[in-house]
C-alpha cells in the first residue's frame, strides 16, 4: 500500500510539473500566474509552519541524528544489531524480565536472537512486540507480535492537513491546529502469550 502512495504522489508530482512546463512554453501567462500564486502560498504555508511551530534546531544533535540515520540507512541490519546488544546486556545484568517491547521490529528481532542464545524460549519465558509490522515479522521463528500502524490512512490524512493550511493561507485566514488520533492495530502472533 506504502508503494501504491509513494507511486501516485510521483505521478502527481509529475504531472503537476508537466502542467507548469506547458503553460510555461504556449505563453499562458494567467496559467502560469496562478502555478506562481500557488507556489508562493506553498512558500507561505512553509515559512508560517516553520516560524510558529518549529524551534531552532541544535545543530549539533541534528548532525549526529543525520549521521545516525546515513549508517543506519546503509546497514539496514544496524536496529537488529542494537536489539541484540540491548538485550544481551540486560541479560548480562541480570535484570528479571518477561516481556520485552521495542522501538520497531527489527529491535524486537534481534531480542529473539539474544533470548534464544542465552537459551530462554519465547514467549514461555519472556514474551517480545515489536512495532511496524515488517515483512520480517511474519517469518521469523517464532512470528512476531507487533503493532501495525496504518501507513495509508496517516498519508492521507498529513496531505488533507496540508492542504487545509494551504487554503487558510490562501484565504489569509490562520492555519488550523489539528491533533488527529489513527488507532494502530495489534497484530498477535507467537512471540507472546497471555499470563496464567
Amino acid at each position: 500500500m506504502f508503494n501504491r502512495l509513494k507511486f501516485a504522489i510521483v505521478i502527481g508530482s509529475t504531472f503537476l510539473t508537466a502542467l507548469l512546463v506547458i503553460g510555461a512554453v504556449m505563453g499562458d501567462s494567467s496559467a502560469a500566474d496562478g502555478a506562481y500564486r500557488q507556489l508562493s502560498v506553498y512558500t507561505e504555508v512553509l515559512s508560517r509552519i516553520k516560524s510558529d511551530y518549529v524551534e531552532e534546531p541544535d545543530i549539533k544533535l541534528v548532525t549526529r541524528g543525520a549521521l545516525q540515520g546515513l549508517l543506519e540507512s546503509l546497514d539496514p541490519n544496524s536496529s537488529f544489531e542494537a536489539g541484540v546488544q540491548l538485550t544481551t546486556e540486560l541479560l548480562r545484568e541480570g535484570k528479571q524480565f518477561t516481556a520485552l517491547i521495542a522501538y520497531d521490529d527489527m529491535t524486537a528481532l534481534g531480542a529473539l536472537r539474544a533470548l534464544k542464545k542465552k537459551g530462554l524460549r519465547v514467549p514461555e519465558d519472556c514474551s517480545v512486540i515489536g512495532f511496524d509490522d515488517v515483512a520480517q515479522a511474519g517469518l521469523s521463528v517464532p512470528s512476531l507480535t507487533t503493532v501495525r500502524q496504518p501507513m495509508e490512512a496517516m498519508g492521507s490524512l498529513s496531505a488533507g492537513m496540508v492542504l487545509e493550511a494551504i487554503k487558510a493561507v490562501d484565504q489569509k485566514k490562520d492555519i488550523p491546529v489539528m491533533r488527529k488520533k489513527i488507532p494502530a492495530e495489534l497484530v498477535v502472533r507467537e512471540s507472546t502469550w497471555a499470563l496464567k
